[in-house]
């Protein structure tokens, strides 16, 4: 989660509406708790879809 906040941040420059993706980080960091990890659940055996 935290290198794709970091992309998008280092996005903010060129994008053509810096706020809409400033929206998406603040959405992706108030709902970090509740996003899945793919990767754990992958490491864990669990089925993803």
């Amino acid at each position: 989660m935290d290198a794709a906040v970091d992309l998008l941040r280092g996005a903010l420059e060129w994008v053509r509406d810096p706020r809409v993706v400033d929206d998406l980080i603040g959405y992706l960091e108030k709902r970090c708790a509740y996003l899945p990890d793919y990767e754990q659940l992958k490491r864990a055996g669990l089925w993803s879809a």
